[in-house]
């Protein structure tokens, strides 16, 4: 599983087996399975939107990794221009 797969199931969720992959978390959550418990403050919301939260976290987490990813590439584009001086 992936860091940020992991990051979003742990934002989202309490309890979920640590050894499945996301996908199958995914699907014991949909069947409403035992083995998966939701954080109290969000069990009210229905499962279709839950996932789609924990989806959106997954996304967001890796939007902002990217993100940093191609501003530290620009960081040393700059320090291999000033270099050049």
């Amino acid at each position: 599983m992936k860091h940020s797969q992991r990051f979003a199931l742990n934002e989202w969720l309490s309890e979920y087996p640590r050894e499945l992959s996301y996908d199958e978390v995914i699907d014991l959550l949909r069947e409403e399975d035992e083995l998966v418990a939701v954080w109290s403050w969000f069990e009210r919301l229905p499962t279709h939107e839950l996932i789609e939260n924990i989806d959106n976290t997954f996304l967001h987490f890796e939007a902002v990794v990217e993100g940093m990813q191609k501003g530290l590439g620009q960081l040393e584009e700059v320090d291999d221009v000033t270099s050049d001086l």
